[in-house]
């Protein structure tokens, strides 16, 4: 018994000089040893050296991020102060009608190279996902997709014109520059990293999708279903506005921008935290470089399929995609294509932009630029 009553004896005041190191740190009271730090009331105290003597400096207050919340009546008036939502208010918006809505995609036909081995092969989820995004709006009733590595190029021209009608092939050939496979490869270093969609003249949606030799350099796009659902939303782009006759469709950030900010709500549609983090490394290199006034001049003079020169091309998509998601938040995914709805009446793009948003592209921009660099640098 009486070991181990001794063997409590010393436990008891163990515990009482642990709990001694969690007293309330006061500033200016000494500490034991420069650099140690210490949590107290909301503060993050610092042992610094004062004269001769080792002190707890001011400390810092613990700033405590809010959760983002959905903001159901976000409108360019109270953006800013609803700043830190903006994200989760258009994921959410669009992620409530992909999970309560069924796809209307057409008839799909794949045709992959012999020497081709995608880095996703499920092209069909992609395209339902983008489907899902838009319930209401038209798509195509047939969609054909040709993939091929640099070796399958001439295997991927020669399906094309197969599976193609003469009138269908010679006009994406002519919008291409001569050929469908060859736009997509680096002919030098015999490598396919592009893709694109063109609509052929019958309706019909052609993706041609160059595939990156091993390994592959943005995983991220690749092996995701990123690439493939931002091809197919272009074929959904140009339906309200083609063969109409229009010479200027809404700009390049605007189309660019739209497809990969849907490609990252599509796949991501359930994810949250990822549509976020690939939405910040989107930017991480280029956009998040520029200053609030260089976003304004973007906005301002990247007009129809114009870039300034001191822009980098690659901000038609990192930065439009920032852009596109506060439209997003404020209308809805739907506002995406209606603004080809809008141009393809014949309006220009400003007076589009204020009849879906009641207020001038003008006005928009200072909100526009405020917000997006408050995010990037938050």
């Amino acid at each position: 018994m009486r070991k181990h009553l001794r063997l409590v004896a010393l436990v008891i005041p163990m515990v009482l000089v642990a709990s001694n190191s969690y007293a309330a740190v006061k500033a200016g009271s000494s500490c034991s040893k420069a650099g140690i730090k210490s949590v107290s009331v909301g503060k993050t105290y610092t042992c610094v050296k004062s004269g001769k003597k080792l002190v707890w400096d001011k400390g810092e207050v613990i700033s405590v991020a809010k959760p983002a919340v959905f903001v159901d009546n976000l409108t360019f008036s109270n953006l800013i102060e609803n700043n830190s939502n903006i994200s989760y208010t258009a994921w959410k918006k669009t992620s409530d009608v992909i999970n309560s809505t069924t796809s209307k995609a057409g008839k799909l036909s794949i045709y992959t190279g012999p020497k081709t081995r995608p880095y996703f092969d499920d092209v069909p989820l992609a395209i339902n996902q983008v489907s899902k995004m838009f319930p209401n709006k038209a798509e195509a009733q047939e969609i054909v997709w040709i993939r091929y590595v640099s070796a399958d190029q001439n295997w991927a021209e020669n399906k094309a014109k197969e599976v193609l009608s003469k009138n269908d092939y010679d006009q994406i050939a002519f919008n291409q520059g001569g050929n469908l496979a060859g736009s997509n490869c680096d002919q030098g270093t015999l490598n396919c990293r592009g893709a694109y969609e063109q609509t052929g003249n019958s309706g019909i949606a052609v993706i041609m999708q160059g595939v990156e030799n091993p390994p592959t350099s943005d995983p991220n796009r690749m092996t995701t279903g990123m690439l493939e659902a931002h091809e197919y939303f272009h074929s959904l782009q140009r339906i309200p506005i083609m063969n109409k006759g229009i010479p200027v469709w809404p700009h390049a950030w605007w189309r660019e921008g739209s497809a990969e900010w849907v490609q990252n709500a599509a796949i991501n549609f359930g994810k949250y935290d990822k549509y976020k983090s690939f939405l910040i490394s989107d930017c991480s290199w280029s956009c998040s470089k520029l200053s609030e006034s260089e976003i304004v001049d973007f906005l301002e003079l990247a007009n129809d399929n114009s870039l300034p020169p001191q822009f980098d091309q690659f901000l038609n998509y990192a930065l439009g995609s920032h852009v596109v998601e506060i439209l997003v938040a404020i209308k809805g995914p739907d506002v995406l294509i209606d603004m080809y709805a809008e141009m393809g009446k014949g309006q220009s793009f400003n007076d589009s932009f204020k009849n879906l948003f009641g207020t001038s592209w003008s006005d928009a921009i200072p909100v526009l630029a405020k917000s997006i660099y408050k995010d990037l640098h938050s």
